[in-house]
């Protein structure tokens, strides 16, 4: 049997490199789909999510001459916050800062305080914000967390985001066509 091709040697080589390269295989594919998941699925979230704010705005309602304005659009500021997603210590730290940023005393200050420390998912806190109120507010939740390099959500300061999160919120609100005298 001088002339044969297909020694056991050969069989028994085949066999431990194909199962050598099988688990190298099986070893890579565990360390993406476990190892690596999170980071992944963050990734392909951001390629493709895209997130493009659009404000609308109603139009002005005039009388039959066209030139008398009788209902027209007044924009309008809610601030809203999710305080079941916060630790109640940083709940209190929050509603202090509110409370100190709005300018309440007394009854209006207790309230927000007594809502931002609910146990509830989803708590307005004010309404008919002016522009000025809000934007000093998503100013001074803002700035804390840019200057923050920690990832923990409960180290950072409320946001300005109107999204579910587990920080205070301020959420734009257009009120409906007001009538004009």
């Amino acid at each position: 049997m001088l002339g044969r091709t297909d020694s056991r040697r050969r069989l028994l080589f085949l066999l431990v490199t194909f199962a050598v390269v099988g688990a190298a295989l099986v070893t890579r594919l565990a360390y993406w789909q476990v190892g690596q998941r999170d980071r992944l699925a963050d990734a392909a979230l951001a390629q493709t999510t895209m997130r493009i704010e659009s404000p609308s705005r109603r139009g002005d309602i005039y009388d039959r001459s066209g030139v008398v304005v009788l209902a027209t659009t007044v924009e309008r500021e809610r601030l809203a916050g999710t305080p079941s997603q916060l630790s109640p210590t940083r709940r209190s730290e929050v509603a202090a800062a509110l409370v100190g940023l709005l300018g309440l005393k007394g009854d209006d200050a207790a309230t927000l305080t007594d809502r931002m420390t609910s146990e509830k998912q989803y708590v307005v806190l004010a309404h008919g914000l002016d522009a000025a109120t809000a934007d000093r507010i998503r100013a001074a939740t803002m700035a804390p967390a840019a200057n923050s390099a920690s990832p923990d959500p409960a180290a950072s300061a409320p946001a300005a985001d109107p999204a579910p999160s587990d920080q205070a919120a301020s959420d734009p609100a257009a009120s409906g066509p007001t009538g004009a005298a």
